[in-house]
């Protein structure tokens, strides 16, 4: 079950023993025999068949043990006690608001309560029904912590009849009349493209033997058009994208482009441009006429721009050859070359100027991964 069920708090499985004392006192020396402190050790003592124990009366045993010295759970008894003696006559009803039900979790410090059991087991006593009993036996004080009547110990079916009642309380069960409307999570009803009206059932369990209770719930669907989202542009940083919800139904529109920049309404198309490469979420939230928003989202890989930079000289003669250097970024750039009405598509080219006057030479480079830059000089 703790394998099956993920359970990472279990430490140790160890085998129980013919008397409850006896299989408490062999939990107890697997933690004993592995302590590097027992002295400063607490150790709780819960019962296997109350699982309903709450983070809170662990917390509280814990700080009694601290101050006190040990811990008892216990819970007020909602009837009034008699003791009847072996005629069946009441000997004795103890005042009603001093007594309490003995419940677990109980908190000792370690080396104490394995004392304790020592000292037991060198008696052969082991008629002890929980730990609180043992240790009063051998001089301890027990004090008390305060708990509901929640943390029921299952011993009889009915016992078992109230823990299911427990655990199915609050509970209930969701199920989608309406097939294709949508999509039922719990109690969270998505509706897809349907439109019109979705019948939704939710059952409560009975408590106690009460049988189940089913309602059904009609929720009125007004489906949201599809719209999508139409980008144009490089994917470069610092160029500019073109954005457009794909419906033209929409009323309004907020952008987020996952950069931490926002548009609403505005000019329609909405333009934008990153200023750093990386990969982006686009998120539109479209509002249509019917009341209805739906939210559509679109990737955008983001490039960087290469620099588009070369050298040549101030001057050139005529019919003279003349170099021309690129010194672009990043140096994995293509380049292609244009002067005149010639054109070269090698990083470093060289050119022959036939005529006198002005010319101009212009360099266009492109990164592996399409973005591109221009640079011109006359």
């Amino acid at each position: 079950m703790v394998k099956k069920e993920g359970i990472e708090k279990v430490h140790w499985i160890v085998e129980g023993a013919k008397t409850g004392q006896q299989s408490i006192y062999k939990g107890l020396k697997a933690i004993y025999d592995q302590s590097r402190d027992p002295q400063n050790d607490i150790v709780l003592i819960n019962d296997g068949v109350r699982p309903f124990v709450e983070g809170d009366i662990i917390e509280k045993n814990i700080q009694c043990v601290k101050e006190y010295g040990s811990s008892v759970t216990v819970c007020p008894v909602p009837e009034t006690i008699v003791e009847v003696n072996q005629e069946n006559e009441v000997e004795h009803i103890p005042i009603r608001s001093r007594c309490y039900l003995s419940k677990a979790p109980q908190g000792f410090w370690l080396q104490e309560i394995m004392d304790a059991h020592h000292k037991a087991i060198e008696e052969e006593r082991f008629d002890c029904t929980n730990s609180a009993e043992l240790m009063r036996r051998y001089g301890h004080s027990l004090y008390v912590v305060y708990d509901s009547d929640k943390n029921i110990k299952i011993t009889t079916p009915t016992d078992l009849d109230i823990m299911k009642s427990l655990t199915n309380a609050g509970v209930v069960a969701w199920s989608l009349q309406t097939l294709n409307a949508g999509t039922l999570t719990g109690g969270l009803f998505v509706p897809g493209e349907y439109s019109g009206q979705a019948a939704v059932n939710v059952t409560a369990p009975g408590l106690l033997g009460c049988p189940d209770e089913t309602r059904t719930v009609t929720v009125n669907v007004k489906a949201a058009p599809k719209s999508g989202i139409i980008a144009n542009g490089e994917n470069c940083t610092l160029r500019q994208v073109v954005l457009k919800p794909g419906n033209n139904q929409t009323t309004s529109y907020d952008w987020e482009f996952g950069d931490g920049e926002q548009a609403s309404d505005g000019v329609n198309p909405v333009t934008h441009k990153f200023q750093a490469e990386g990969n982006y979420t686009i998120l539109l939230k479209a509002h249509f006429d019917n009341g209805c928003l739906r939210e559509e989202t679109k990737s955008w890989s983001v490039h960087p721009t290469p620099q588009a930079m070369f050298t040549l000289p101030v001057y050139s003669p005529i019919n003279k050859t003349v170099a021309l250097t690129s010194t672009s970024l990043p140096e994995s750039v293509s380049c292609h070359w244009s002067v005149d009405a010639a054109n070269y598509t090698v990083a470093d080219a060289s050119h022959i100027f036939t005529a006198a006057g002005m010319h101009q030479v212009r360099l266009v480079v492109t990164s592996p991964e399409g973005c591109t830059d221009t640079g011109k000089e006359v």
